[in-house]
């Protein structure tokens, strides 16, 4: 029997404890159907976050895929330390992250495209424009933590 038999855990299901967590990454050392849990559980809010801030929707895919293939060869140094799980998944897309920006030679901004409506029906395109702008303005102006914060909360849905 499989650890995901022995858990009692199928991919539909979500573990919402965290010593179930610990278990299901416990699990995921040994058990690669049990590492596609944690896979299905986490993939969308890893490449919400990876896509958000690379801007470009095939270098989020290859980052992603690369965020996972990373976790998959390295769960068996995983060290439990109280925070969950998707923390160290997070972590490894930061660095992945500011990785493909170096070898761009870029510094790239968090794409706010289609983060603003217009205030009426009738539209007020330009105030949007003017908001992105000056969103994107503030947002150059913080560090390269504050915005991976920021990253992480309004796009991973993170909390703080």
């Amino acid at each position: 029997m499989s650890a995901i038999g022995l858990l009692g855990v199928n991919r539909d299901q979500t573990v919402t404890h965290p010593r179930d967590e610990e278990e299901l990454v416990e699990a995921a050392r040994h058990d690669r159907e049990a590492f596609g849990v944690l896979y299905d559980r986490y993939f969308d809010d890893i490449y919400n976050y990876v896509a958000k801030r690379v801007g470009d929707a095939q270098v989020a895919e290859d980052l992603t895929g690369a965020v996972w293939e990373r976790a998959l060869v390295a769960i068996e140094r995983y060290e439990v330390r109280g925070v969950p799980f998707s923390a160290w998944l997070f972590r490894i897309a930061g660095n992945l992250i500011a990785n493909h920006h170096r070898k761009q030679g870029l510094r790239h901004l968090v794409p706010l495209t289609g983060r603003f409506r217009s205030r009426s029906s009738e539209g007020h395109l330009g105030e949007a424009a003017d908001e992105r702008a000056m969103v994107r303005e503030a947002m150059s102006k913080l560090s390269e933590a504050d915005q991976e914060i920021l990253g992480l909360c309004y796009f991973a849905g993170l909390k703080p």
